[in-house]
């Protein structure tokens, strides 16, 4: 079941454990603890079975930029089925654009995006941009 969370902690550990940061942009974590002190702007949803995170972080006016954070367990399928889930809340929910980015040499993300509706956009600073309308 996809819902808000509050778990701060539990995210914190999420974040920074070892599995987390091969997804990362720059192999440092998102500093998650910053961004959620933000709650009026930035959503944070959990899936209860396999204990994924996302992070829908406010950038514009209709424009959310897309973090996950997922268990060791959670790899190719199991987690493009998170993610899709994930993102239907967040259409219905909140219905405006996404992007995401990730460093140009992570191809965990360049390979998971295609398949959860995200296209490649542009590289960029040493970054990968992708959209999601």
């Amino acid at each position: 079941m996809i819902h808000l969370s509050y778990d701060h902690q539990r995210i914190a550990a999420l974040a920074h454990s070892d599995d987390a940061l091969q997804w990362l942009c720059n192999g440092q974590p998102l500093d998650w603890q910053a961004i959620l002190s933000h709650w009026e702007t930035n959503i944070l949803v959990r899936d209860d079975e396999t204990d994924s995170h996302a992070l829908f972080q406010f950038k514009a006016p209709a424009m959310w930029e897309f973090h996950f954070v997922a268990p060791p367990s959670v790899r190719g399928k199991a987690a493009a089925s998170v993610i899709l889930a994930m993102l239907e809340w967040f259409d219905l929910t909140i219905g405006h654009k996404l992007f995401a980015k990730c460093h140009v040499e992570n191809r965990r993300v360049f390979y998971i995006m295609p398949s959860v509706g995200f296209r490649y956009r542009e590289s960029r600073d040493g970054h990968a941009y992708f959209e999601r309308a």
